[in-house]
């Protein structure tokens, strides 16, 4: 999985060892999440990785596996 997953794009492993990329922004010294409406493009694209990462993975199960790991949110979750 780990050459597949290379070969689809250079940072799809990293986000399943290290978990995904969330824009984040500083407000009186505390970082919180930015809102969706101020991502910026190359902050949409890295987002999007995470959903192809979990794709390639869901792509790569048997049903019954499938089934216990269709609603997590992140691929490391999975």
């Amino acid at each position: 999985m780990y050459y597949f997953l290379k070969s689809e794009g250079v940072n799809l492993w990293d986000i399943v060892e290290n978990g995904p990329f969330f824009p984040t922004r500083v407000i009186d010294g505390n970082q919180e999440q930015k809102p969706k409406s101020e991502w910026s493009e190359l902050e949409k694209r890295r987002v999007a990785l995470n959903d192809k990462a979990i794709h390639i993975l869901f792509c790569a199960l048997s049903k019954s596996e499938y089934n216990k790991v269709c609603m997590k949110s992140t691929a490391k979750e999975i």
